[in-house]
């Protein structure tokens, strides 16, 4: 029974480790650069899942089937609203723990953060602007 403790003791100190890791790599990356690539992460999102609940208003299709079966199961807009949370998420954790695991060196490291938080952005923005003309056409 003591080793049990022990054991949830210590898997408790690797756990406070690696948080305190991942806010001392937080700090120690460039604040006003991970803002703006948060910031960016966070509102083309936002205005991608905007856009396209107001498409699926306006009568088009969503062609995504994980998006779609998402929404069948928890209606358009919550399950749009989960969706982008689950990928945020996703994306929080590639950038956040995997990458400082795999990439040791600062400069590489600063790198593969603007990759994994920059790439995801100029996505979504590309998928909004296409949907605003697919729906600049559909409704005209």
């Amino acid at each position: 029974m003591s080793s049990d403790r022990g054991q949830s003791h210590s898997k408790l100190a690797v756990l406070i480790t690696r948080l305190a890791g991942a806010c001392r790599r937080w700090v120690n990356f460039s604040s006003t650069k991970r803002v703006w690539l948060l910031a960016g992460l966070l509102s083309t999102r936002l205005f991608d899942a905007t856009v396209t609940y107001y498409g699926l208003q306006v009568g088009m299709t969503e062609l995504n089937p994980v998006a779609v079966s998402v929404m069948n199961r928890f209606g358009a807009a919550f399950g749009l609203l989960l969706l982008s949370i689950f990928v945020l998420l996703l994306i929080g954790i590639m950038g956040e723990f995997v990458v400082p695991k795999f990439f040791q060196s600062e400069p590489t490291r600063q790198r593969m953060l603007t990759f994994v938080y920059g790439v995801p952005t100029m996505l979504w923005l590309g998928v909004c602007i296409y949907n605003l003309v697919l729906i600049g056409v559909f409704v005209n």
